[in-house]
């Protein structure tokens, strides 16, 4: 990832194991360096600085986003943080929990199965925003106990049901993690009911459909643990006691966590700042940026003190920074400049889903902790 000052496969950690410099640049450094290469190029090209600077990422962009606003607060005149990985030893310790419980005798969950939890969710959930359109825009309130799939007496017994191993699996998600005496914690991953989206769902990021070993979250958190933690390339993440060695995990969040949540000296910059979360992320938890914009709302003043510089939007059935059945699409960067320039606070915003150039879809895209309901015709259909 040349972005943070290193050339190198983008799922392996190995430029932090015997390179601190890299190390530091990936944590927090890369940023404001190339932002001060950037600025002098373009006074030596064009005699004069940017009237404003943004920045905008996604997943580890997203936690670029966040360290920027809380360790370079004078940087940029806005961010935007989309489903920020902010969360380093937590998530990654949370991650090895539950390839653990995947990797397990019998945790496997092969795509019919994927396919019966996920059902079962959208039927629990689906209708309680007014319509059934595949989509569950408020996963927090789905009412749904994965308890109720359980084969009987807890074995394999097919693809109608689940094992209490796979069962096992479906808990270590959707139950948070805490690490170190509760140093590290990660939020809970609620069922969403797109735990079966071919593209991008469970098979992808958590069971590798069938090899364990080749989901993302196992390549991430085994890389971590290799390269960060046990600093043995030879580790295996799958034995390793995640907690083992906390001096280390302590130097790890030191470096990559962003988890400072006292903004002021942002806010007192003028600067603005919106975050954004898919809410069918199978990869990073909404409520983990949930977690952190309450959190921060507190130790700026409060909400009316927040809402100065910051919005919050939860993006209906969106996946990890973007596909999934929801409207997928929104021009942040423009509500932002409209923001910074103008002083116009954004409100709720329109989304749409776009397929090969053509909308299938918009929605409103509400500011948190709303969500958009469906209140057309009976029986309608939300264009």
């Amino acid at each position: 990832n040349s972005a943070s000052a290193h050339t190198g496969n983008g799922l392996s950690a190995a430029f932090a194991l015997n390179d601190a410099v890299a190390a530091q640049l990936f944590g927090s450094l890369a940023v404001p360096t190339v932002v001060a290469s950037a600025k002098a190029m373009l006074l030596t090209a064009y005699g004069k600085m940017p009237e404003q600077s943004y920045f905008e990422g996604c997943s580890e962009g997203g936690r670029e986003a966040m360290m920027a606003s809380q360790r370079n607060p004078d940087l940029f005149d806005g961010i935007i943080a989309r489903a920020p990985g902010y969360n380093w030893a937590g998530f990654m310790g949370h991650w090895n929990r539950n390839q653990k419980a995947v990797a397990a005798s019998g945790g496997q969950i092969n795509a019919a199965k994927l396919g019966l939890l996920a059902k079962a969710v959208r039927d629990a959930s689906d209708a309680n925003d007014g319509i059934v359109e595949g989509i569950v825009s408020n996963p927090r309130a789905c009412a749904f106990d994965a308890a109720s799939l359980r084969c009987e007496a807890g074995a394999d017994a097919g693809d109608h049901c689940l094992s209490d191993a796979q069962l096992a699996v479906v808990s270590s998600r959707t139950s948070p993690a805490s690490i170190g005496g509760g140093t590290y914690n990660s939020a809970a991953l609620a069922l969403n009911g797109n735990e079966d989206d071919a593209a991008a769902g469970w098979g992808l990021w958590v069971t590798g459909n069938g090899d364990v070993r080749s989901a993302l979250h196992y390549l991430f958190q085994d890389t971590t643990v290799k390269n960060y933690l046990a600093r043995d390339p030879a580790q295996d993440s799958l034995t390793y006691a995640y907690e083992s060695n906390l001096d280390s995990l302590r130097s790890m969040a030191t470096l990559n966590d962003a988890t400072h949540t006292d903004l002021r000296p942002f806010k007192n910059s003028n600067g603005k700042l919106i975050f954004w979360h898919g809410g069918s992320d199978p990869s990073l938890s909404p409520q983990a940026t949930t977690d952190y914009y309450q959190s921060m709302t507190n130790a700026v003043g409060g909400q009316a003190a927040a809402d100065e510089f910051a919005r919050y939007y939860i993006a209906p059935g969106v996946g990890h920074c973007e596909g999934g059945p929801g409207a997928d699409q929104t021009d942040l960067l423009s509500a932002l400049d409209a923001w910074v320039v103008k002083g116009t606070a954004p409100g709720t915003l329109g989304a749409t889903k776009v397929a090969n150039g053509v909308t299938e879809a918009a929605r409103p895209l509400c500011r948190y902790p709303e969500y958009p309901r469906y209140t057309g015709p009976a029986n309608g259909t939300a264009a």
